[in-house]
């Protein structure tokens, strides 16, 4: 069952990466699926692509 979980959550980080890469207001974002608001490093700020947060940078 958390191989599911994994791979499901691998899928979402993804999508969410690829929206971002897209998206030229979001800026540079880690492919990372948080399913809360992260603590993002100096430089870096949190953003809610649909179900996932991520830290991004720049605009």
């Amino acid at each position: 069952m958390k191989s599911i979980q994994f791979a499901i959550l691998a899928i979402l980080a993804a999508v969410a990466g690829v929206n971002a890469a897209t998206d030229s207001t979001t800026g540079i974002c880690q492919l990372a699926c948080f399913p809360e608001e992260p603590q993002c490093a100096e430089g870096w700020y949190p953003v809610e692509l649909g179900v996932c947060w991520t830290c991004c940078t720049g605009s």
